[in-house]
């Protein structure tokens, strides 16, 4: 799960420069890895959505 303000956060550029979001796909770079999830359904009764590894 993401917190639906971190991803307002990510989106604005106010996050780390290691993350970015573009439509629904978050991107983290690090030094010996890149990971990659697709944002998923809004999560019920919180302000959070559901994150997974893109097929």
């Amino acid at each position: 799960m993401v917190s639906a303000e971190l991803l307002d956060e990510w989106r604005r550029g106010e996050g780390d420069p290691e993350v970015t979001v573009n439509s629904d796909v978050i991107r983290i770079e690090a030094s010996n890895r890149t990971v990659i999830y697709r944002i998923g359904e809004k999560v019920p009764d919180m302000y959070a959505f559901f994150a997974e590894w893109p097929d």
